[in-house]
């Protein structure tokens, strides 16, 4: 994979976590699997966003409306971070705190400008139980994520 298409890959993998952040909270469980679904949607933003779009303005992916758009989703999130906050990043408040509403909305309206709102997630989930070195079972999960058109 060149650098180009690994650039093309974390894109597409921004748009999917657009999607993810839009879902209501039971779908954004389905989607994500196991573990800290809140944190980990934040997370991917951070990583296929914050750390990228210097890149995807020099490509001309974004426009400066998708940035701002986007940056404002981004300085929302940054916000919550932090121990002051640590109750708001679990799992049990993606469908009672109203800022995860919040967070739905913007992602829904930054997936209207970036023209990818005709788009929606077909996710497949694997589950494979191992036993450690000491007996113990261990769940490792593979999720694959695919973008398709809304039906």
């Amino acid at each position: 994979m060149n650098e180009n298409q690994l650039l093309e890959w974390q894109f597409d993998e921004l748009v999917k976590t657009l999607i993810v952040l839009s879902y209501p909270a039971d779908k954004q469980i389905e989607a994500m699997g196991l573990g800290q679904v809140a944190d980990e949607m934040a997370l991917d933003f951070e990583n296929y966003y914050s750390n990228l779009y210097p890149e995807y303005i020099q490509r001309k992916w974004i426009t400066t409306d998708q940035k701002i758009a986007l940056d404002k989703l981004d300085q929302f999130l940054r916000k919550k971070s932090g121990k002051k906050n640590f109750t708001f990043w679990e799992n049990s408040q993606l469908s009672i705190h109203p800022d995860w509403e919040k967070i739905r909305k913007m992602a829904k309206e930054i997936l209207i400008l970036l023209h990818k709102d005709h788009l929606t997630l077909e996710v497949t989930i694997k589950n494979e139980t191992i036993k450690d070195e000491n007996g113990e079972e261990l769940t490792i999960q593979q999720i694959i994520t695919n973008l398709i058109d809304k039906k």
